[in-house]
């Protein structure tokens, strides 16, 4: 199972560079973190659904957090 998520906007440089220092991969599931045309791009590979979901939602909540930074700095 695969799922490919794009984040844009002027905070997903900061956004990339806060996340992609954990390197994360599990035993069912991993994921790659980049940019692309000044676009935050997170791939996840996983063997289940539960995999992916779990995933998915810890890089979710990272990204969550760091957009909620970025609006408390401006």
């Amino acid at each position: 199972m695969e799922a490919r998520l794009t984040v844009e906007g002027e905070d997903a440089e900061l956004i990339y560079e806060a996340i992609s220092i954990d390197k994360i991969e599990e035993r069912r599931s991993r994921a790659k973190v980049y940019l692309s045309n000044g676009k935050l791009v997170l791939e996840v590979e996983a063997k289940d659904i539960s995999a992916l979901r779990a995933m998915l939602n810890m890089y979710l909540r990272q990204i969550k957090v760091c957009t909620d930074v970025c609006g408390v700095l401006r």
